[in-house]
């Protein structure tokens, strides 16, 4: 078991200018990234460490910074339960005390949620094992967008949008399971191979080799986790009393506790316990038994071929403008996505409505400079998640978590059906009746 310098009571498995300045520009950029990913991803420079995440630290703070202490508590109980990205871990929950109160078998089912050999061959620094398979998975094709603590935050992040995924809320848009359930793997594998369309995300379909992708999907899900259980600690902290720890570290081991610090760690765990629990469960059960809805089949006026497809677009226009989908003061009357544009998502939500010098110490502490979120414009035809018919359908069924895109719950499978066949369209239909491009919600972001 490590210590990490301090006993920790889980048991773990280790682990617009010319033409000559802008080449010029883009050769000194190229020279910048090409020695960090020399000294930091091949090893020439000190081991890469997982960042805290700042926004989460500075937002539990809340103007009242944690001690040193409590910080290296949060620092050390992470190690312990997670390891480095060079030496990655994965929590045995049979040493957690409290699991067996909450699901017999639980712990079990727990070793199936991801494959440790997966997690060693992605993470540290890039290489090839003495069979010539690749190892270092995570830094050669993700670290340098989605950062080495999987924040978003890579060496390249600044200058994309929008910015690569930040894993650690364990929140992702393009998913087939209902609600705030997790992605499941396949999920989590279709957006490897397929890539996100209108953004940085590649496709890595032909690139990496099937058995390099799974690994790289349970890497994403140990950054999830860890990042989730990083963002519950820090909450935990913020409840604590001036100059008290996290009792799920001390200075002594577990076991030499008398019985009434046990007693009092026990009743401290049958409210916080059950929240990391949760967190844990909650991945299990999209890899287990994922709740994964099937869109019903769409209607034979779908088939542009049929006669009555034009009257089922519609339908869809008169919902997309009408009370009942009301989907223009978001994505505009013409549906170019301006009609509103002072939203954030959930990754940048702590910045809504904070003044300039609440953002301004956020991004000094590490946090990108946040961004609002712009309604997809449907006259590109570019759909991030995919413009199938039946992703579509689930995208205005489920909504897209993470983004401002709420589920259709008062819609028909009918009604949302001509909605996909209208959005599909959309990009086809002249642009008249002289509409004002001026977004519905035309108001200042602070």
């Amino acid at each position: 078991m490590m210590t990490c310098g301090w006993e920790v009571k889980f048991a773990v498995r280790r682990r617009k200018r010319s033409s000559a300045i802008m080449k010029k520009q883009i050769q000194i950029a190229n020279i910048v990234v090409g020695l960090f990913i020399l000294t930091i991803f091949l090893g020439c420079a000190d081991k890469p460490s997982f960042q805290f995440n700042a926004v989460s630290k500075k937002e539990a703070e809340n103007g009242t910074p944690f001690s040193a202490e409590q910080s290296q508590d949060v620092a050390n109980i992470l190690t312990a339960l997670f390891g480095t990205p060079d030496d990655p871990a994965m929590p045995n929950v049979n040493s957690f005390h409290w699991y067996l109160q909450y699901d017999e078998g639980y712990a079990e089912d727990f070793a199936t949620l991801v494959d440790f050999e997966n997690l060693k061959r992605s993470a540290g620094p890039v290489s090839s094992d003495e069979n010539g398979d690749s190892r270092g998975l995570y830094r050669e094709h993700c670290a340098h967008c989605h950062g080495i603590s999987g924040g978003g935050d890579g060496p390249t992040a600044l200058t994309l949008n929008p910015y690569p995924r930040d894993f650690r809320h364990g929140v992702y848009k393009f998913k087939s399971t209902s609600g705030k359930a997790r992605p499941t793997d396949d999920d989590l594998m279709h957006i490897i191979n397929e890539g996100i369309p209108g953004t940085s995300m590649p496709s890595f379909k032909v690139a990496i080799n099937d058995n390099e992708k799974k690994a790289l999907v349970d890497y994403v899900k140990y950054l999830s986790l860890r990042g989730e259980i990083e963002r519950l600690l820090w909450t935990m902290t913020s409840e604590l009393e001036t100059g008290e720890r996290l009792p799920l570290v001390f200075a002594d081991g577990y076991d030499k506790l008398s019985e009434e610090e046990k007693d009092n760690l026990m009743g401290w765990f049958e409210e916080e316990g059950a929240k990391v629990e949760s967190l844990f469960k909650s991945w299990l059960k999209a890899k287990t038994s994922p709740n994964v809805k099937q869109p019903p089949t769409a209607p034979e006026s779908f088939d542009p071929k049929h006669p009555e497809h034009s009257t089922l677009i519609a339908q869809g226009r008169e919902i997309f403008h009408g009370k009942a989908g009301d989907c223009k003061s978001c994505h505009g009357f013409t549906g170019y996505g301006d009609g509103e544009l002072n939203n954030y998502d959930v990754w940048n939500q702590w910045a809504k409505g904070k003044s300039d010098d609440y953002i301004a110490e956020f991004v000094n502490d590490g946090a990108l400079p946040p961004r609002t979120i712009a309604p997809r414009n449907f006259r590109n035809g570019v759909f991030r998640g995919g413009r199938d018919p039946n992703t579509l359908y689930r995208r205005i069924k489920e909504g897209i978590q993470g983004a401002q895109m709420p589920n259709a719950a008062t819609l028909t499978d009918d009604q949302i059906w001509s909605l996909v066949a209208y959005v599909r369209n959309i990009k086809s239909e002249p642009i008249t009746g002289g509409q004002s491009h001026l977004p519905v919600n035309d108001k200042p972001i602070n």
